[in-house]
């Protein structure tokens, strides 16, 4: 539905060589009314990282980061 949001929340963890992370997630934007698909970091202050707008057809998607 628009307006729609979800939160993921984690501890603070190390790469496995310093610096280096990851995170994979599926999704599934499908239809005429699809928005935008936004994924942030917070440290202090939000920062966006990954961003998709519109429809991607009716299959699942890998998205990393």
């Amino acid at each position: 539905k628009p307006g729609d949001r979800a939160r993921l929340r984690s501890l603070i963890f190390d790469g496995t060589n310093g610096d280096a992370k990851c995170f994979r997630f599926w999704f599934h934007m499908y239809g005429d009314s699809i928005g935008t698909l936004n994924v942030y970091v917070f440290d202090g202050a939000y920062k966006r990282i990954w961003s998709l707008s519109g429809n991607r057809g009716d299959n699942w998607y890998e998205g990393q980061v």
